[in-house]
């Protein structure tokens, strides 16, 4: 694509970035992220929700959590994105339920999805 002179926009990111977590590659993520912050698609809820999801399950739970904290908007994927990221990682029961009540501060509302990551590390404790 950039060898044909076409930028990648909003739109093209998150399947880049959907493609490095199927390779398993953070490293190549990483490069990618710092194309995606120079190009100014970094803030972007689409676009931030796939690089939330590659750290998270690359174990960079830390890397995901500043970028969602970085979001000045969140939408109801990037919240279960975040969910589902402390869920999987299976020592972080509090910090599910501890999102879960930040997310209810907001007035973006729980859905199925929110309330299975909850679910799900409800019998971990």
């Amino acid at each position: 694509m950039l060898g044909f002179g076409t930028c990648p926009d909003k739109y093209t990111f998150p399947y880049v970035i959907k493609a490095c977590c199927g390779l398993q590659s953070l490293r190549l993520g990483r490069l990618i992220h710092g194309s995606i912050r120079d190009l100014g698609f970094e803030l972007d809820v689409f676009v931030a929700s796939a690089l939330i999801k590659l750290y998270a399950e690359n174990g960079c739970i830390d890397e995901a959590r500043r970028l969602f904290d970085k979001m000045p908007e969140k939408d109801s994927v990037m919240w279960n994105v975040m969910l589902n990221a402390y869920a999987q990682d299976g020592n972080l029961v509090d910090d599910v339920i501890g999102l879960y009540r930040e997310m209810r501060m907001t007035e973006t509302k729980p859905n199925s999805i929110s309330y299975a990551c909850i679910l799900s590390v409800c019998g971990l404790e």
